[in-house]
C-alpha cells in the first residue's frame, strides 16, 4: 500500500512526497476523516435552515415520552456527547458495534443501526467517540434534505466539493441513500489541502465563502465532556501542535490545520510504523519547523 504526504504553507504546496508508485491523482481511503467532511456539510445546512440545537426528529426515539434519546440534538451527535451505547471496538468483534455497523448487519442503514443503540448517559452529560453519531448525524441530514426535495449526493458535490476544488474526491452511501460518515470518504491527497486550506481560511476559500466562519471556529472549541479536552466539534484538537487541529482517520491519515503557521499538512495511506505516537511526533516536528506568523510571534 502506498502514502502521501503534502504540506501546504500559506496556501501553497511546499512539500509532496509519493511512494511505491502513487502520485496526485492516486485515491486513497481516508476514513474517519469523512467524519469532518460531514461537520462541513452540516454546516452549510446551517446557513439554510437546518438546526443544531434542537432535538433530532427521529420517530423511533419519539414513541415513547419516556425515551430520554428524543432529547438528543445534532450537536450532541457532532460533539460525541449523545449518551448512547456504542463500542467502538475494532478488535473484538463480539464487544463490538462498530464492526456489524459498517461490516454486518448494519452496513446497509448505518444511520438506523446506530440509532438503535440504548442510552447509557443522559444527553450532553459524557463523551465518548462514536462512529455511529456520524452516521445518525448523517441520517439526520439526509431526512432534512430530503424534506427539502434535495438529493444528498448532489449537495455534496455542488455544495462542498466543487467549490472547494475537490476534484476527486467521493463519499460512500449505503442503501439507504446515507454518506456513511463515519469512514465513507476516498480521496486524493491534493484534495484534503483543499479541506485543509477550507478550514484554515475560516471557512473561506480563494474568495469564496462556503462555510460559516464562525461554524469553522466552533469546530475547534474543545467539547468540556471530553476530559482531555482533544475533541471538538468532529475534530480533534491540540493532540499534534498547540493552537492546531485535525481531522484524522484510522491508520495515521491526517489533515492537520495550524493557523499560526499558516500550516495544513496532509498525510494518507498505509499505517506508518512505529505507531501513532511516534506519528504523531514526527508531524509535530515537521509542523513547529514552519514559523509562526509575525503577530503571533510578537504576542
Amino acid at each position: 500500500e502506498a502514502s502521501a504526504l503534502l504540506v501546504a504553507h500559506r496556501g501553497k504546496i511546499v512539500i509532496e512526497e509519493y511512494d511505491r508508485g502513487a502520485g496526485p491523482g492516486t485515491i486513497f481511503c481516508a476514513w474517519s476523516v469523512a467524519k469532518s467532511i460531514l461537520h462541513s456539510l452540516v454546516g452549510i445546512a446551517t446557513t439554510e435552515g437546518l438546526s443544531v440545537a434542537e432535538p433530532v426528529a427521529l420517530s423511533a426515539w419519539r414513541a415513547s415520552p419516556n425515551d430520554m434519546r428524543g432529547e438528543i440534538t445534532l450537536r450532541h451527535l457532532l460533539t460525541m456527547t449523545s449518551g448512547l451505547r456504542f463500542r467502538e471496538d475494532y478488535s473484538n468483534e463480539r464487544e463490538s458495534d462498530v464492526i456489524p455497523m459498517l461490516f454486518g448487519s448494519g452496513r446497509h442503514d448505518v444511520a438506523a443501526f446506530a440509532a438503535n443503540m440504548p442510552l447509557v448517559t443522559p444527553p450532553g452529560q459524557s463523551w465518548s467517540y462514536s462512529s455511529g453519531s456520524s452516521n445518525i448525524a448523517s441520517g439526520v441530514l439526509r431526512d432534512w434534505l430530503t424534506g427539502h426535495g434535495r438529493e444528498y449526493e448532489v449537495f455534496v458535490h455542488e455544495r462542498l466539493f466543487r467549490p472547494a476544488g475537490m476534484t476527486r474526491a467521493r463519499v460512500v452511501f449505503d442503501r439507504a441513500g446515507t454518506f456513511v460518515a463515519s469512514s465513507g470518504l476516498t480521496c486524493t491527497g491534493r484534495d484534503l489541502v483543499r479541506f485543509g486550506e477550507l478550514y484554515r481560511g475560516r471557512g473561506q476559500l480563494e474568495g469564496t465563502r462556503i462555510l460559516p466562519s464562525e461554524w469553522v471556529d466552533d469546530a475547534h472549541v474543545s467539547t468540556p465532556e471530553c476530559e482531555s479536552r482533544t475533541y471538538g466539534t468532529h475534530f480533534w484538537m491540540n493532540t499534534i501542535v498547540p493552537g492546531g487541529f485535525s481531522a484524522q482517520g484510522f491508520g495515521c491519515q491526517l489533515v492537520l490545520i495550524v493557523p499560526d503557521r499558516e500550516l495544513v499538512v496532509v498525510r494518507l495511506g498505509r499505517k506508518p510504523e512505529g505507531g501513532k505516537a511516534q506519528f504523531f511526533e514526527t508531524m509535530r516536528g515537521l509542523a513547529t519547523s514552519f514559523r509562526m506568523t509575525r503577530s503571533e510571534q510578537r504576542e
